[in-house]
């Protein structure tokens, strides 16, 4: 897999989960009761889904690194 699609998942992936996060934060404080249950699941569901982009994007990072790491340069 190509580095700047490792990046963009890492990056990207972040930036949604932190972003959801504090939507799904604000929601809950700000608006009491919610005003829709399913904003929140969304909010959730989404926010999951960066972080799993992100994680992704990091293992495949450190798998790239560490095969660079290994290959022997004559």
């Amino acid at each position: 897999m190509s580095i700047s699609l490792t990046n963009i998942m890492e990056w990207a992936g972040s930036g949604v989960a932190i972003i959801f996060a504090i939507t799904s934060i604000i929601e809950v404080l700000a608006v009491r009761p919610p005003v829709s249950g399913a904003n929140t699941t969304l909010y959730g569901v989404l926010m999951v889904a960066g972080m799993a982009a992100a994680i992704i994007g990091w293992q495949l990072e450190r798998q790239q690194s560490s095969a660079d790491s290994l290959e022997i340069t004559a």
